[in-house]
């Protein structure tokens, strides 16, 4: 795991955390923490495409780090290719 990989992660999960404390995100809050489902989330992301990048928390993540809201972007910022 590189540098960028646990950014993208720490910062996810605090904007999981923003989440949890709303209705949306009750059911996924009551089985994970903030961190274990950004730790889950960041693994799907890295390997081929398996989660949604058009939810908030993602979107959030991608402003905060300044990389782009795409797949590409977002896999190549997780193998450590962009600063």
């Amino acid at each position: 795991m590189n540098e960028q990989y646990k950014r993208f992660e720490a910062t996810l999960a605090e904007q999981f955390e923003k989440l949890f404390q709303t209705l949306d995100y009750a059911r996924v809050a009551e089985k994970h923490t903030p961190a274990e489902y950004a730790s889950l989330y960041t693994t799907m992301l890295s390997s081929r495409r398996r989660a949604d990048k058009n939810g908030l928390a993602v979107k959030n993540t991608c402003m905060v780090l300044g990389i782009k809201n795409t797949y590409k972007d977002i896999e190549a910022f997780l193998r450590g290719d962009k600063v």
